[in-house]
């Protein structure tokens, strides 16, 4: 089966294979994109970690894994962005980095956007939820563009929670 596709305006959101996930997380390869200088970066491929748990643990849903940014102008991979698990009771979480040449370009919100319209227009799905470091203000900036709220944290973690529900 071809992994699932999510085209936006300069973007389109790859969802990596079982085989490119397993490369990325292996911490040197490439999964079989071209990456703009100095990509993938860690929260790739960590994003490709958390696929690679589910596909060995049966619990991979296809749409709901790790997907690799692909830029429509040159064809290059700029991050990665995805799911940490398959929806549960109408409530998702998302998690996404840039290389560092990307960055300030629109390409986050524009990729946080496309994926939360997609997980949104799945019956059943009601909220998308990701959480930020409280000094990553890009990140946060990013999450409040692309219509995200800021809620209250549990107590016990030291990170912002953003979320976004369905209209």
């Amino acid at each position: 089966m071809e992994p699932h596709r999510i085209n936006s305006r300069r973007l389109t959101l790859h969802e990596i294979s079982r085989e490119a996930a397993t490369d990325l997380n292996s911490g040197d390869g490439d999964g079989g994109f071209r990456w703009l200088g100095g990509g993938p970066g860690d929260g790739t491929r960590g994003g490709s970690g958390i696929t690679v748990r589910a596909w060995e643990q049966g619990t991979y849903v296809r749409g709901w894994g790790t997907y690799v940014m692909v830029r429509a102008s040159d064809q290059c991979a700029i991050g990665g962005i995805g799911f940490h698990s398959a929806p549960d009771d109408g409530l998702v979480e998302i998690g996404y980095d840039l290389v560092a040449d990307a960055r300030g370009q629109g390409y986050a919100t524009e990729a946080v956007e496309v994926l939360t319209f997609w997980a949104l227009g799945h019956g059943g799905m009601r909220t998308v939820v990701a959480h930020t470091d409280p000094d990553n203000t890009a990140s946060q900036r990013v999450l409040e563009r692309a219509g995200f709220t800021r809620t209250e944290s549990a107590p016990d973690r030291e990170e912002f929670r953003f979320v976004r529900h369905r209209a």
